[in-house]
């Protein structure tokens, strides 16, 4: 990955650079041309041209004061004559100003045309001479031109060598920034490989099923955050490795007690102990009704995760509904001198629900409740409207859930009173399928403990 980005960034480099020199370049002999145009400086090669066809057509330099005044004219001057203008300071003017100071002189270099007319006759010094232009004809010098730019000591190649400086300088420019950028580029590269290559072999540890490693990873926030997604999803799954282990174990351990109950019976009955009769038989089917409801609250929870637990909802009276599940349990709490109430406060509207699953929860909070309230105690169930919510509270007498198990009270096989794990021939599952099927009508179970005695359940369904 560290390869790939440097390439990248060299390419982006090269690019942005390459472009950079391009448009600069052109910027510049675009400006340098039309500067020397300007001033008069980027003229003489036509000068130069309409010098030479001067002296081929007339064989002397007579009268070259009128292609002069011509070619001032057509730069923009105004001046007659000897060429003098008076500029506005408008780049036409300028250049007609420039091209009316030139001086002309033949082979010898005897001035025949300059702007002050006492130097015409005299010679062109030997400076002026090296600086002038030659005006060749058919390969024969016939002349000099002396232009502003010659006299000011300027190069007759002013324009290319200018362009020339600017060019290598905008290259020079240009390396020395490549060369920062792509230092700054192999910097960048390494903060965000590295990270990403850790969060990458952190990812193939936990995909070869690694998962108590943590990942400390510094880079970018983004990287940081994936490190930190990864952290989480490894704990998630370690947790559920864990909940899978133990779930395995626990449902072992539930199948066990009525099997070897059942075996035991049935080696008795075989050995001759028991008799073949009714009485002897009941344990055996007591123990069979057990697995059955073990191995149905294993399906619906397994369902229920799943999300295909399949719902027939309609409209449905709670409150009908809780009582019709409350006479189920009149044998089990008369044997126990336990009293049951229910009572709604205000008028409750109709749910839309499954009428099955939702007796399924209320058999399983009142189980619950049964089996933790004394004998002689009560077991209230009070219904209310609350917003778009219809609350259900399920009390017990009992002595409460201890604090170390409020977060495992829904779990799957959790017993707060391990010493009646099997005596009430509960599947260890009720609360937990309790929880499942109240989420999969949209509403949700809390447990708590009331401030006087004992433990509630509260369930809340959407209207």
């Amino acid at each position: 990955m560290r390869t790939r980005l440097i390439l990248a960034f060299i390419l982006v480099i090269v690019l942005a650079l390459g472009t950079v020199l391009i448009v600069a370049n052109l910027s510049a002999e675009t400006q340098v041309k039309g500067y020397l145009h300007r001033f008069g400086m980027g003229g003489e090669t036509n000068l130069m041209q309409s010098l030479t066809d001067y002296y081929r057509q007339h064989k002397s330099w007579s009268g070259v004061e009128a292609l002069l005044t011509s070619a001032i004219r057509q730069a923009g001057g105004q001046g007659q004559g000897q060429g003098r203008v008076s500029g506005d300071g408008q780049g036409g003017n300028q250049a007609g100003g420039m091209i009316s100071q030139n001086v002309i002189a033949d082979s010898d270099g005897v001035i025949v045309y300059a702007p002050d007319p006492t130097r015409i006759g005299q010679t062109l010094s030997p400076r002026e001479l090296q600086s002038a232009q030659a005006v060749e004809v058919d390969g024969q010098v016939a002349g000099y031109l002396l232009t502003p730019g010659n006299a000011d000591g300027l190069p007759t190649n002013f324009a290319s060598q200018l362009l020339a400086k600017v060019r290598n300088a905008t290259l020079l420019a240009a390396l020395i920034s490549g060369a920062v950028a792509l230092i700054l580029a192999l910097v960048l590269a390494n903060q965000v490989a590295k990270p990403v290559k850790v969060l990458t072999q952190s990812a193939e540890r936990i995909a070869q099923g690694d998962l108590s490693q943590k990942i400390d990873v510094k880079g970018p926030p983004e990287v940081v955050t994936l490190g930190q997604t990864l952290n989480s999803m490894a704990e998630s799954l370690q947790r559920s490795e864990k909940n899978r282990r133990t779930l395995t174990a626990d449902i072992a351990h539930e199948l066990r007690t009525p099997l070897a109950v059942q075996q035991a019976n049935l080696e008795a009955l075989e050995d001759g102990v028991y008799p073949l009769t009714q009485e002897a038989l009941k344990p055996l089917r007591e123990q069979n009704e057990l697995l059955i409801r073990l191995v149905e609250d294993l399906r619906t929870i397994s369902l229920a995760d799943a999300g295909e637990l399949e719902l027939h909802k309609r409209a449905v009276d709670l409150l009908e509904l809780t009582h019709f599940t409350a006479k189920s349990f009149e044998p089990a709490l008369a044997k126990n001198a336990i009293t049951l109430r229910v009572r709604s406060i205000g008028e409750l509207p109709k749910v839309n629900a499954d009428p099955d699953r939702i007796q399924q929860i209320l058999h399983n909070l009142l189980q619950n409740a049964l089996r933790y309230t004394p004998a002689g105690k009560s077991i209230d169930i009070e219904l209310q409207s609350e917003g778009k919510e219809i609350r259900l509270d399920v009390r017990d007498h009992g002595a409460g859930i201890p604090p170390e198990a409020f977060d495992l009270i829904f779990e799957r096989f959790y017993r707060a009173d391990s010493s009646r794990e099997h005596t009430s021939g509960s599947s260890g599952l009720g609360l937990a399928i309790a929880r499942k099927l109240a989420e999969a009508h949209g509403g949700t179970i809390t447990a708590s403990n009331h401030p006087q005695v004992g433990a509630v359940f509260t369930l809340r369904l959407p209207i």
